[in-house]
């Protein structure tokens, strides 16, 4: 029988549980399982692009069984009970995570520094920093029964190490009068012909890297954790440094604008296509006043060219010798012709989204801006400085191991973070005038413009004449005036078909184009409206936009549930 093992409290030995979960309560879940995972598979990455695989599999049960068989008593100890559990079919449900083109999960401790809570091989010094070693709770929260189990194969002076185990994160519980220690592990290193976990992995023996196992899934829904992958990780798929697998969809660089095409995105990837020339600026943090030697070239791009960006050299001050060191940031800036929706701030130490880098993040209806943080000097610098959940910088008091090596601690995380606001404060009192053509290849404006009469007064907008659906010979559109929505499906007799189509709806406006003016408080089609497919497949869904693959002449699409009140405008696009 394999045997999971508790270790036993003594008797005169203080009880405690571990906190670890209140540094993520502000994530969901499966963002936090998202990040964790990623940012250690980034962290590990032996080449570029790391890959990433995501999936779900069901397992019976009575095949599951012989591994938590002994691990029973002690869920029934901590109030969880298999039998409570909603088991489809008599199954269980996994969700599987996976890392390729890593070196694994390694290091002098390896296996106490994965599956013991609060413990990290790192923590001998303090150098590398903002490594907790907790992020791993994540993965117990996510399982109805507090339990994962890890494939980790990684490289040492012996050759190819293969390490397998169940670990549980439940409380301090009692049985039988013996009370014993929350942290539970099963071991299954030497049972290298295991053919349930061969079943859930598809790592080969031979292939290096990590894979998770989390049974009784808390939360199940790709594509929540899908949207969070393109969302917590565009820059490293923008980047070409990560690709993500979700079953059988592969999402990179070349495609990551079909799944989540967002302006935000598109300027970044023309950024890393061009050879990233940038204006260069010395900043030091102490510096009460500041100044741009290239204020008015940056102010004159911003307003003439797709976007601008400014490389920051600034000093870190160092308390082990009185010299600083030089760190570097680029500071990139796009004007929002829509100037609708506002945008927070984006921070990126490396490939990691800092989500609430100042605490205090800055949002902007007129900019899109995006701070890139590489440099290895301040990259270390800010990594000692994050929050165990990775989404901020505790700079105003922090950790005394980090007061001991850096001097002008808050004076320099505040200069970071509040550069975007102070360039665009300069770039406001140029009082610039938007420019119509700004952007144009990227967000084409079809609104009627107001004109200008000779007297220069502004002449009244009038309201655009946009069809209920644009015209497409391709499709057929009828309304479902019983559901509240409508039915698409191909035109008869086509020569060629298209292979997939992109439906967007908005409701109508006054003034402006409806799609541009589109806000998801209307509808959005991840909650509150029903699609159905009939000869096709969902490809993606994004808010008012939806994806499909076309796989013969009798597909159709139909969608419900809108505002029966409202003008709905729809847009097809296709592909041959």
């Amino acid at each position: 029988m394999l045997d999971w093992k508790f270790i036993k409290y003594q008797k005169e030995e203080k009880r405690r549980d571990s906190s670890s979960h209140k540094h993520f309560k502000s994530q969901e879940l499966s963002k936090s399982i998202v990040r964790e995972f990623t940012q250690n598979s980034l962290d590990a990455h032996e080449e570029y692009p790391v890959k990433i695989s995501v999936s779900t599999k069901k397992i019976s049960y009575e095949k599951f069984k012989p591994y938590i068989e002994t691990l029973l008593p002690h869920l029934n100890a901590c109030d969880i009970d298999i039998e409570d559990l909603k088991l489809d079919n008599n199954e269980v449900e996994f969700l599987i995570l996976e890392d390729f083109n890593t070196s694994g999960l390694e290091g002098n401790n390896c296996e106490n520094f994965f599956y013991k809570d609060n413990i990290t091989d790192k923590s001998n010094t303090y150098k590398s920093g903002g490594s907790h070693g907790i992020g791993k709770i994540n993965f117990y929260q996510a399982s109805k029964i507090k339990t994962f189990f890890g494939f980790s194969i990684f490289n040492k002076d012996e050759g190819l190490i293969t390490i397998l185990k169940g670990t549980s994160g439940l409380r301090t519980h009692k049985i039988e009068g013996d009370e014993y220690r929350e942290d539970g592990t099963l071991d299954l290193s030497q049972n290298k012909e295991n053919k349930f976990f061969k079943n859930l992995f598809e790592r080969e023996t031979n292939q290096k890297g990590l894979s998770i196992a989390i049974p009784f899934i808390e939360e199940n829904n790709l594509e929540t954790i899908k949207d969070h992958f393109l969302k917590e990780f565009y820059y490293p798929i923008s980047n070409n440094k990560l690709v993500i697998k979700i079953k059988d969809e592969n999402i990179y660089k070349d495609n990551i604008l079909y799944y989540i095409n967002i302006p935000k995105i598109e300027l970044l990837l023309e950024y890393i296509k061009s050879n990233k020339d940038s204006y260069d600026e010395d900043i030091n943090p102490n510096d009460k006043e500041f100044k741009l030697t290239n204020e008015k070239s940056i102010v004159k791009d911003i307003k003439n060219k797709q976007h601008v960006s400014i490389n920051f050299n600034i000093d870190i001050y160092s308390k082990q010798n009185s010299q600083s060191k030089k760190g570097e940031l680029t500071l990139l800036i796009m004007r929002n012709k829509k100037e609708q929706k506002k945008e927070r701030f984006d921070f990126w130490r490396g490939n990691l989204l800092i989500s609430e880098a100042a605490k205090r993040n800055f949002e902007t209806d007129k900019y899109f801006v995006i701070t890139i943080i590489e440099d290895e000097n301040l990259q270390e610098f800010l990594k000692n400085l994050e929050d165990p959940g990775h989404i901020t910088w505790e700079y105003s008091n922090p950790d005394p191991r980090v007061k001991k090596i850096y001097k002008y601690i808050p004076n320099t995380v505040n200069c970071i973070t509040t550069l975007p606001i102070k360039i665009i404060n300069l770039i406001k009192q140029q009082d610039i005038e938007l420019d119509d053509n700004f952007f144009s290849d990227y967000f084409p404006d079809i609104s009627n413009k107001g004109s200008k009469s000779p007297e220069g007064n502004s002449q009244k907008k009038e309201k655009q004449d946009i069809p209920l659906i644009n015209h497409n010979p391709k499709f057929k559109f009828r309304e479902s005036r019983k559901n509240n929505g409508f039915i698409i499906s191909l035109s008869e007799n086509l020569e060629e078909r298209p292979s997939k189509v992109t439906i967007l709806a908005a409701y109508g406006t006054n003034n402006g184009d409806p799609f541009k003016n589109y806000d998801e408080k209307d509808f959005n089609f991840k909650d509150n409206i029903d699609i159905k497919i009939k000869n096709g497949k969902q490809l993606y869904k994004y808010f008012n936009e939806v994806t499909c693959e076309i796989k013969n002449q009798n597909f159709k699409i139909s969608l419900y549930n809108f505002d029966p009140d409202r003008e709905l405008k729809i847009k097809i696009e296709e592909d041959i």
